[in-house]
């Protein structure tokens, strides 16, 4: 009787660290998703900024060839 309690009591033990190593885990990889959304976002933005600098060029060019055209 004494060995199933103590082989029942390793098993609580060894699911309890189990469960928290898993949440440390969790914990961990949710930040590491958290960087790479934050990254990610960062590197949303400057790609829209740099395509709007892009547009921005090409239309003062589209209006500088159309003056010229009309001239």
């Amino acid at each position: 009787m004494e060995m199933i309690l103590s082989f029942l009591a390793g098993l609580v033990l060894a699911g309890i660290g189990a469960f928290f190593m898993l949440r440390s885990h969790k914990s961990s990889a949710t930040a590491t998703l958290q960087k790479a959304l934050a990254d990610a976002a960062t590197r949303a933005e400057a790609d829209k900024e740099a395509a709007t600098a892009r547009l921005q060029s090409d239309l003062e060019n589209a209006k500088n060839n159309l003056a010229t055209a009309k001239t």
